[in-house]
């Protein structure tokens, strides 16, 4: 009966395990829990890892926009001022100037000047911004895709003298930008992000070889590897620059980003490590440039592996839950969650992410699981053993053996110092032959009350 019990209940253990299984596979492909997964993934896989100094920004932030008035209104020659600054010595320029700034469309005179500064500077790199369909398009394999419409470039004399990549960021379901395209295909070109064009500039300027091996999806994205937080790369007002407050030797080397560090500018974004606060974009771009120049960048992994291998994980950790005690399980239920996220760091920083909610979730549920089962079954055995003590002892007995928590039974007995009292009933069988039977019941049962209670004072059996 026992060696019955016990395969009864390893069976039952097994396909309990193997719900668990189940259940971290289908949430793992489903992604049932994003909001909450990104929230666990930001916490982990965007911790600032520090910022290269090698990247400043020139930001035109409200000290600039109160004293030179709204940027709409500005002739672009501040632009070419601001090139000519920077470089005022040859021994100790940037090696690439990089403006975050939309430039289409011809202003006034100072369109050629800011061109040819740029020309003269050699060094140069301005954005376009790509213009996506609104209607879906579906590709071979049958995935949703968004073509290029059209691409908003810089006016003409400012495209033939510098490089150009796109400044389009995506943003997640919970308007968090998280992904960059690698690159996208318009008119029979390809075209590349604006982070990318600086490094490869950077690059050639510097004589270093480049990083191509960059990880991407399907659908040609990589997750960003954010560096540093809002407010961590350094940023100089623009207006201290022009104003000859900087000393242009600063720049020395530098890649000098110029971009939108205003509010009310409208070019800040929501990010995954900036909790309450938002990032510029030119931010973003600096980031994104540190990523390329570190190359770090991941994709999702393949969520059905990903799914197999936490799921047999978890099922394993279940099955131990259910064959040991409640702190052995307590302290495997703690180690694989933080082994879990551990290696989702290491993961990450090879170039892959992994969804992190999924396995500690379950395995949690799975640990109160067993330990309400363990508790319910205690409790029915404690009262099953108790029940069956209070028909053959006293209730002084029961209680002291409830308070112990003593309820196991040892086959074959052990040895205790006990008294035995034996007793009898002088000329019973003598008595029980002239009495009428009604009369020998009502003498038996007012003499085993009064030896009961004897009992029960003296705390006997």
């Amino acid at each position: 009966m026992e060696k019955k019990e016990k395969t009864v209940s390893l069976i039952k253990h097994i396909i309990e395990s193997f719900v668990v299984f189940f259940l971290v596979f289908g949430l793992t492909i489903l992604n049932l829990l994003s909001p909450i997964d990104y929230i666990l993934r930001d916490k982990l896989y965007q911790i600032p890892r520090g910022i290269n100094n090698d990247i400043k920004i020139i930001a035109i932030d409200d000290r600039t926009l109160e004293e030179l008035g709204p940027i709409n209104t500005w002739s672009r020659e501040r632009y070419a001022d601001l090139i000519n600054i920077l470089n005022t010595y040859d021994e100790a320029k940037p090696s690439v100037i990089a403006f975050d700034i939309t430039f289409s469309g011809n202003v006034d005179d100072g369109d050629i000047a800011f061109a040819d500064a740029a020309k003269e500077s050699g060094n140069v790199v301005v954005v376009s911004q790509l213009v996506y369909s609104e209607k879906p398009e579906y590709d071979e394999d049958g995935n949703k895709v968004y073509p290029v419409e059209t691409v908003v470039n810089p006016y003409s004399e400012l495209m033939d003298v510098t490089v150009q990549g796109y400044s389009n960021v995506s943003q997640d379901s919970d308007s968090k930008v998280r992904r960059i395209s690698i690159s996208e295909e318009y008119g029979g070109e390809l075209w590349e992000p604006f982070a990318k064009v600086i490094y490869d500039k950077y690059c050639d300027i510097m004589n270093l070889e480049k990083n191509y091996k960059i990880k991407h999806d399907k659908y040609n994205r990589s997750l960003i590897n954010y560096s540093g937080k809002p407010g961590d790369y350094e940023a100089i007002s623009m207006v201290d620059v022009l104003n000859g407050e900087i000393d242009p030797r600063a720049f020395e080397n530098s890649i000098v980003l110029v971009g939108a560090y205003a509010t009310g500018m409208q070019d800040n974004f929501n990010v995954p490590n900036g909790y309450s606060r938002q990032m510029f974009g030119v931010e973003i771009h600096a980031n994104l440039l540190q990523a390329f120049m570190q190359n770090r960048f991941s994709i999702v992994a393949n969520p059905y592996i990903v799914g197999l291998i936490t799921g047999l994980c978890a099922a394993l950790v279940h099955f131990i839950f259910r064959r040991k005690k409640v702190i052995v399980s307590t302290i495997v239920m703690f180690l694989a969650i933080a082994l879990e996220l551990l290696l989702g760091v290491v993961i990450n920083n090879k170039g892959y992410c992994i969804s992190l909610i999924y396995f500690p979730l379950v395995v949690f549920l799975s640990y109160i699981y067993c330990v309400v089962i363990g508790y319910i079954r205690e409790r029915m055995k404690r009262k099953k053993v108790l029940n069956a003590f209070k028909k053959y002892v006293a209730p002084e007995i029961v209680q002291e053996i409830a308070s112990k928590g003593d309820f196991k039974i040892k086959l074959g007995g052990e040895n205790r110092d006990i008294a035995v009292l034996f007793v009898d009933i002088r000329g019973f069988t003598t008595m029980s032959e002239v009495l009428e039977p009604e009369q020998v019941v009502e003498i038996l049962n007012q003499y085993l009350s009064l030896t009961t209670k004897s009992i029960f004072n003296n705390k006997g059996t």
